[in-house]
């Protein structure tokens, strides 16, 4: 049995220490991913963007009233020159989470533009609701 030629013709597999390290928040010192960018890293060829970004953006989210951003993921690799974002959040009950929903749309949307520096054709934003708090006039009890 040759398992050197059954190496040679799968492909490399990364190890865990470089998927970590590719996708570790200080991996490029915080700086954002350029959109249409070449990947030079697993980080950027997977369009995981790093959290200093994503933070940014699920701040824009928390600005609206009544609305806490659960997660948010940005994609720079579907499109050339393009921003995918995709942020869940936690609508308080009692609002009207279609309207909630398209002004987070554009709140997010506004930060990225301003973030990536691309223009407002080029972002996209889908807002998923993934759960509803307690009523925006009462403290969620802990």
């Amino acid at each position: 049995m040759n398992t050197q030629d059954d190496n040679a013709s799968k492909p490399a597999v990364p190890t865990a220490a470089e998927l970590l390290a590719a996708t570790a928040p200080t991996a490029r010192g915080g700086q954002a991913v350029p959109p249409g960018a070449s990947p030079s890293t697993l980080e950027d060829t997977l369009g995981i963007t790093e959290s200093p970004s994503a933070r940014t953006l699920r701040a824009a989210a928390d600005a609206e009233p009544g609305v806490r951003s659960r997660s948010c993921l940005i994609r720079t690799d579907e499109t050339p020159g393009g921003v995918r974002v995709i942020v869940s959040i936690a609508v308080a009950y009692g609002l009207a989470v279609h309207e909630v929903a398209h002004r987070v749309r554009r709140r997010v949307a506004a930060a990225a533009v301003d973030l990536f520096g691309t223009a407002p054709e080029s972002v996209t934003v889908d807002v998923k609701v993934v759960w509803l708090d307690e009523p925006a006039d009462r403290p969620a009890s802990h």
